[in-house]
């Protein structure tokens, strides 16, 4: 029978004597109780109990009524491990010392506690995000609120640690630079320097804080089994994933407002995505931090041979089914190659014997624990000279280049891995600007500026102007790194993309682009939302697992998303000549060759005809005895190659490349 407010009123007038300590009063209107240290009988309606085991040992309770002051809340959260067991709708009385602790006013050492009534109605007070302040939610502190609007699993890092996920009223909470530029509005401008626009970034900022509320899993308990809030049906909580009008009691711990739902939640969970299509493409590159891949153990990555194979496992299965033609690599252990080729093993054991080759590492590689790298498949393109790298003091990781043949198309890849934004060690304009930007931005530009430097060398190197840039270059999408290399070369993502999460907040770290001569080849460029969309408890890490989620699939194999970008390449015409050498010009066709290449020497003092292979070694060579030369190309492999030529006086001068189908 529900038991009316009239009848509670009747019930407590045994208490009267004692002076009844209205729950608001407690509160008070500032962020912390003024009766802190006393001892006060109370009374209210239970709005949600966590007595059972494992949870907050207490409940929440609430004045039926209130004082009508928004600036004062009308619940409080009772600690009582040894208290009578009470249920929401009942109506009590308690007496308990008033105590603030980590910033959330409760009772504790609870000696009375009496039910005069159950079944009494109580409702939610509605909160939408974002509030106008967050420090407003103190006046909520304690009480039943709901929020009465679809909310998104922003944040899912402390889930399997604390049992913690945070929602937003958006989908994600983008980061503010990478949104906003620090230098221009709008932000599609590339200046690299200035604060101009500085305030609307600290704006994006405070909206974000306010824009956000932390759910937890009304327990103390670290490392909960079972993980709270977690689909069944895949094992995981993705970001994107939404609940509608969620309630439960305000509380406040460990510096953030967070609610403790009540009843549970319910929630519409986002799908895992397929891998990119990227329509027309016929060469796929893949970019992909791969989040310390360290074959020496105990170090930054596995801490031991079990974890060393699931984290493998985890890496291969999604090597393999975006089954990129090349892919360039970041963080790998800086052991040589054992790490790159550990990492390649067990590639190739899945998706079979010599599917991918590594491309060689340069002989200068830093001398950093980390260092980039690049697999490709033969099947799909050959490697074209050695790699190129930037011996520049300005890298920590020396980026390098390599230039590949895909059919008849030629292009380089040209990966990188700019410096991070801790602030250990930073100095001068290194040191946080309070832009948005965070530590050794300037750094950040000085490679940039040097990216776009190289590439005049790798196309001089290469004979080609067609450059894909990629990398993690810790910089999000409007900030002045990235800004630089727009500069000189074309931005590949679409709009608002992500590809890290970080406290709460998402953007891209992770960036292609491309030379102007190559943007028209790109089909496509895409994030594929496998590794900070999931959460962090289904990697291939064991400690803190009480309730292990692991499977050996691509989901959360790192921190970063791997980026994915279409090529169709056009057929390339190489043909140079030696006017500058010899004073005349030799002309060869057709190029792609596939059976025979003609070249014309009319009127040259030529005696002979070489055809090198990209490592420069003579495959094949002709007596010039005419003027027009016909060289048979029947038994050589498909590839690129290079005519050198002979004078009569002895001058051997390379011609030009061509490529043989």
């Amino acid at each position: 029978m529900r038991t009316s407010v009239f009848i509670i009123a009747l019930l407590s007038i045994q208490f009267s004597e004692a002076q009844i300590t209205p729950i608001y009063t407690i509160q008070g209107s500032g962020s912390s109780s003024g009766l802190t240290g006393s001892t006060v009988l109370t009374e209210g309606v239970v709005t949600a109990s966590f007595q059972s085991a494992n949870e907050l040992d207490g409940f929440f309770m609430q004045d039926t009524l209130g004082d009508g002051n928004t600036l004062t809340s009308d619940g409080i959260f009772v600690y009582a491990p040894s208290a009578t067991l009470v249920s929401p709708g009942d109506f009590i009385v308690v007496r308990g010392d008033v105590e603030e602790v980590f910033g959330l006013t409760r009772l504790n050492n609870i000696d009375s506690l009496t039910i005069l009534g159950s079944n009494v109605n109580y409702g939610a007070v509605d909160i939408s995000l974002p509030v106008t302040a967050v420090d407003d939610l103190e006046a909520y502190e304690g009480m039943y609120v709901r929020f009465p609007q679809s909310l998104y699993v922003t944040d899912h890092y402390n889930l399997g640690r604390y049992g913690e996920i945070i929602l937003s009223s958006g989908n994600v909470l983008l980061i503010p630079t990478n949104i906003v530029d620090p230098n221009d509005d709008p932000a599609s401008g590339t200046s690299s320097t200035g604060i101009s626009n500085v305030a609307t970034v600290t704006a994006q900022d405070d909206l974000n804080s306010r824009n956000q509320i932390l759910i937890d899993d009304g327990s103390e308990v670290q490392n909960p089994n079972p993980i709270p809030y977690i689909n069944p049906a895949d094992s995981t909580l993705r970001s994107g994933t939404s609940t509608d009008s969620i309630a439960g009691c305000l509380s406040y711990a460990y510096g953030k407002y967070r609610l403790q739902p009540y009843p549970g939640p319910s929630f519409n969970y986002a799908p895992r995505p397929s891998v990119p299509a990227l329509g027309g493409a016929n060469i796929v590159v893949a970019c992909f931090n791969v989040l310390n891949y360290w074959t020496t153990l105990g170090d930054r990555g596995a801490d031991n041979a079990a974890e060393l194979v699931r984290q493998r496992d985890k890496l291969v299965a999604a090597f393999e089914a975006m089954d990129a033609d090349i892919v360039a690599i970041m963080e790998l252990e800086n052991n040589g190659s054992t790490a790159m080729d550990d990492l390649l093993a067990g590639i190739n054991a899945k998706m079979g014997s010599g599917t991918y080759e590594k491309v060689p590492f340069p002989s200068y590689i830093g001398s950093d624990a980390i260092q980039v790298g690049m697999i490709y498949k033969p099947a799909s393109v050959s490697l074209i000279d050695t790699a190129l790298v930037s011996t520049n003091s300005i890298f920590e990781f020396p980026p390098f280049s390599q230039t590949f043949l895909a059919d008849s198309g030629i292009f380089s890849v040209f990966v990188n891995h700019f410096r991070y934004k801790g602030c250990t060690g930073a100095t001068g304009l290194d040191q946080d600007q309070l832009d948005g930007q965070g530590c050794f931005n300037d750094t950040r530009k000085q490679q940039a500026q040097e990216v776009l430097n190289f590439i005049s060398q790798i196309q001089a190197y290469s004979g080609d102007d067609d450059v894909l840039v990629v990398g993690d270059l810790n910089a999000y999408a409007e900030e002045d790194p990235i800004d630089i290399l727009r500069t000189g070369l074309d931005y590949l993502l679409p709009d608002s993309v992500h590809s890290f999460l970080y406290f709460a907040q998402w953007g891209a770290l992770d960036h292609a682009f491309s030379t102007s001569s190559l943007t028209s080849q790109v089909t496509d460029a895409q994030v594929w939302n496998i590794n900070a969309d999931e959460p962090r408890i289904i990697d291939y890490n064991t400690e803190f697992k009480t309730q292990d989620l692991y499977a050996p699939n691509p989901y959360r194999c790192s921190d970063h998303n791997p980026l994915l970008i279409g090529l169709n390449l056009n057929p390339d015409s190489v043909q140079t000549g030696i006017e500058e050498e010899m004073g005349y010009n030799i002309r060869y066709y057709p190029n792609p060759a596939q059976n025979e290449l003609i070249v014309h020497t009319s009127g040259f003092p030529i005696k002979e005809l070489l055809i090198m292979d990209a490592l420069g070694r003579a495959i094949k060579h002709a007596m010039v005895s005419d003027y027009v030369t016909h060289i048979n190309l029947k038994e050589i492999t498909s590839g690129l190659y290079f005519i050198q030529c002979v004078s009569d006086k002895g001058k051997l001068v390379t011609v030009g490349k061509f490529i043989v189908k």
